[in-house]
């Protein structure tokens, strides 16, 4: 009997064993493999509300990596007077913002440079520039020793509805050897630290469908030639406006330039607003009111409002006019 309990306590210690090193495989695994995609494969990656903000930062031969160390040896500084360059290294930032909403995203968002822990720090001197950021459009940043993260520069993306969009700043990393500055406190040092993707903030936008202009013609998204969104080009003083194509709800424009000059338009099936509206605009003249119908006869324009919801206009200089009815249908 004490050599079965033997036995058996012997096979739970391997089976305990054996478990024991799957879990430390897995743990491991998955530690490293969430290190890898933090520090070289995104170091900003965020997934909210319908859309994914993700960075990349690639170095001179094309490899994901946001690390810069710059070895200064003290022949580097000992040999000033020689105004050159004793480190280089350059980056590419990539940012993408995919869209799987409805509404626009636009994120905002700062490229900074951090140092890394540990790491020397150049001491700032005032009017020189030795350790120096610069880009495509951004002036040399001189990175010293305070603050631990120096902004480099901000950007905007917008990303539309089901699609997905990216920016690149590419940037210079320098050091320099100065012309008769001494720099030997800098001598044996390294300098090191990361580009960074930070204070990203993105918002929702509500579009709303886009204004269309018309005129003579029925209305047709995309299909009719003069459906504009800039109603200065259709060359007319009278035309159809539409802001919302999927119901009937359409409205007859005039451009004035006399008696109170500008755009106006007239909604169907707006009766208790437009009876009014259509004489204030018409304020130059006497209208004729009743209880179905207000009339406005000017020398430029006349424009008609009936409570059963058809609006209608007629420029005087052309013979041309709108006519909108209740349900939507368009005659010009």
């Amino acid at each position: 009997m004490e050599i079965v309990n033997k036995k058996m306590t012997i096979f739970y210690i391997c089976v305990f064993s054996v478990l024991m090193l799957l879990t430390i495989f897995a743990v491991s695994y998955s530690y490293y493999e969430s290190q890898g995609n933090n520090e070289y494969i995104s170091n900003y990656n965020t997934s909210f509300d319908g859309y994914n903000f993700k960075t990349y930062v690639y170095d001179v031969e094309n490899n994901l990596n946001p690390s810069v160390s710059a070895e200064i040896t003290d022949f580097d500084m000992y040999n000033y007077g020689t105004d050159q360059i004793v480190f280089e290294d350059t980056k590419n930032v990539v940012v993408e913002l995919e869209n799987i909403q409805d509404e626009a995203v636009t994120c905002t968002y700062d490229i900074a440079w951090k140092w890394a822990d540990g790491s020397d720090y150049v001491i700032s001197r005032t009017g020189i520039n030795e350790f120096t950021i610069s880009g495509t459009g951004i002036s040399e940043n001189n990175i010293s020793d305070a603050p631990t993260t120096h902004v480099i520069t901000s950007g905007r993306i917008i990303s539309e509805p089901g699609t997905t969009e990216s920016n690149s700043q590419y940037l210079i990393i320098k050091f320099y050897n100065l012309t008769n500055v001494d720099q030997t406190i800098h001598a044996n040092k390294n300098y090191s630290g990361s580009i960074v993707v930070e204070n990203v903030n993105c918002v929702m936008e509500e579009q709303s469908e886009p204004t269309y202009y018309y005129a003579f013609g029925q209305y047709a998204v995309g299909s009719y030639p003069t459906t504009i969104t800039d109603y200065t080009t259709l060359g007319k003083g009278v035309f159809v406006r539409d802001d919302e194509p999927s119901t009937p709800d359409r409205e007859v424009c005039i451009v004035r330039t006399e008696g109170n000059p500008g755009l106006h338009c007239f909604q169907n099936n707006n009766w208790e607003v437009e009876q009014q509206h259509v004489q204030d605009v018409f304020s130059d003249i006497s209208c004729i009111v009743d209880s179905s119908l207000v009339d406005c006869r000017a020398d430029d324009f006349s424009c008609f409002v009936y409570s059963y919801g058809d609006v209608s206009c007629t420029d005087y200089s052309t013979g041309e006019y709108c006519y909108v009815s209740s349900d939507g249908s368009v005659s010009c």
